[in-house]
Formats: C-alpha cells, sequence, structure tokens
C-alpha cells in the first residue's frame, strides 16, 4: 500500500508540474552531436559559470537526502524513544506518502494564489518548526501529524524548486543541470547513509531530526543570500 501511494503521489506531482506554467527562453540550434561525457561537462560548466544557480540546484535535491534520514530515523524514534509498536510505525509512514501525495495535488493550486518564492520559504520555515516538534514532543499523536507534515513539505518543496529551476535554466542546459544535481544527491545519499545508523545508534535516536532541523535552517539563510542576486526566477508572474 505505502509503495503504491508512494508511486501514485510521484505520478501525480509529475502531472501538475507540467501543468504550471513555466516561461523558458528558446534556442534555435544544430542538433548537438557530442557524447554523453562531453555533455555532461558541458552541464559542468554551465553551473561553474551561474554558481547561484548551482546552490540553488543543491538546496532543491537536499529534500531527498531527508526522506532519506526520515526513513531511517523513524524505525529507532519510534521503537526506543516513542516505545510504540510496528502498527504506529508503519502508520506513519503512511501518512509520510499520504503528505507527499496531497504536496502533488494541490501544489498548482497554491502556486496561482501565492509566489513560489514565498511557499518555498514557507515550507522550509515548517520543515524547521516540524523538526524542532519531532525532537520535543514526545507523542504518537505528533509522530502521525509531523510525519504527514513532513511528507507534505519535502515533495512540495521539490515541485517549487524544480519549478523555478525550469523558469531559469534554459532548455540547452536544463537536462545536463539536473543529471548534475541529481548524481550529487545519489553521491550523497551513498554517503550519508551507511553512516547515519550507526550515529543514531551511538548518539541519540532523535539525531537525524536534529540534522533536518540544522539544514533547514542553513538552507533557509542561504536562499536569503541566493535571491539577493535576482539570478532565480520563480513563478512567471514574479518576472
Amino acid at each position: 500500500l505505502i509503495i503504491a501511494m508512494t508511486i501514485m503521489m510521484f505520478l501525480i506531482s509529475i502531472f501538475m508540474l507540467f501543468r504550471l506554467h513555466v516561461d523558458k527562453p528558446t534556442h534555435s540550434e544544430e542538433e548537438s552531436t557530442n557524447s554523453l561525457l562531453q555533455e555532461y561537462l558541458l552541464g559542468w560548466k554551465f553551473l561553474k559559470d551561474n554558481m547561484m544557480i548551482f546552490i540553488f540546484g543543491v538546496i532543491s535535491i537536499i529534500p531527498m537526502v531527508f526522506t532519506m534520514i526520515f526513513n531511517i530515523s523513524l524505525p529507532g524514534y519510534v521503537y526506543n524513544v516513542l516505545k510504540l509498536s510496528s502498527v504506529q510505525f508503519g502508520f506513519s509512514d503512511m501518512l509520510y506518502g499520504i503528505g507527499g501525495l496531497c504536496a502533488g495535488l494541490i501544489s498548482a493550486i497554491l502556486s496561482k494564489k501565492i509566489s513560489t518564492k514565498v511557499l518555498i520559504f514557507l515550507l522550509y520555515f515548517i520543515l524547521v518548526i516540524n523538526s524542532a516538534l519531532f525532537i520535543w514532543i514526545n507523542s504518537a499523536f505528533y509522530l502521525f501529524i509531523g510525519s504527514f507534515i513532513l511528507g507534505y513539505s519535502i515533495s512540495s518543496i521539490r515541485i517549487y524548486m524544480n519549478t523555478a529551476i525550469m523558469n531559469t535554466v534554459s532548455d540547452k542546459y536544463v537536462g545536463r543541470s539536473f543529471t548534475i544535481w541529481t548524481s550529487i544527491s545519489l553521491l550523497l545519499q551513498s554517503l550519508i547513509a551507511p553512516f547515519l545508523g550507526r550515529w543514531i545508534n551511538e548518539i541519540n535516536d532523535k539525531f537525524g531530526f536534529y540534522i533536518i532541523l540544522i539544514l533547514s535552517l542553513l538552507i533557509f539563510v542561504t536562499l536569503l543570500l541566493v535571491n539577493k542576486t535576482d539570478k532565480i526566477k520563480y513563478a512567471h508572474k514574479e518576472e
């Protein structure tokens, strides 16, 4: 059931993302004959020359790392901190997926009423508050609420930040850029995952939520600095 809901959430999010209006510059160029390696290196060159876009893209993939951290942290948090059973664990995991599903359903609606920039900042602020409440409130009730909020926030951030990237990066480089950011995300997850479980066991079962809290605060501040450069284009109505 959880896997099916996750797949459904992903498909609906993609559908909603394509429904959003995106203004991108057009290019008239001959068909590229570069090799895959050359294409990859051209992507790196573009991002190197546009460092604010690179930083924004790296920030956009951090929520994927948050998902991994939550999945690793949740069992110890449920069993050792809250002293609950596998039933509550499964239900909280399901609510995380439902939160992501709701994000896919209402993202396009919210983006028409509230600016994308405001939504991104608001969602990262919610991540900070939600992580703090996970740490301070040892309650099954908040486990369920917090799991839903976390799933909703992470999925929504991905949708809105990807929309901003598609508004900012030209067609020529958008595919290459996403390839690089996805590679970085997979690298981060592969490096963090083997150690996170051990750190949680040795330090604290809430350690994962501390990581999400601190990183969300750092990202919030970094986004403030990035936005001062005016290099990122958000929804078309802001241009």
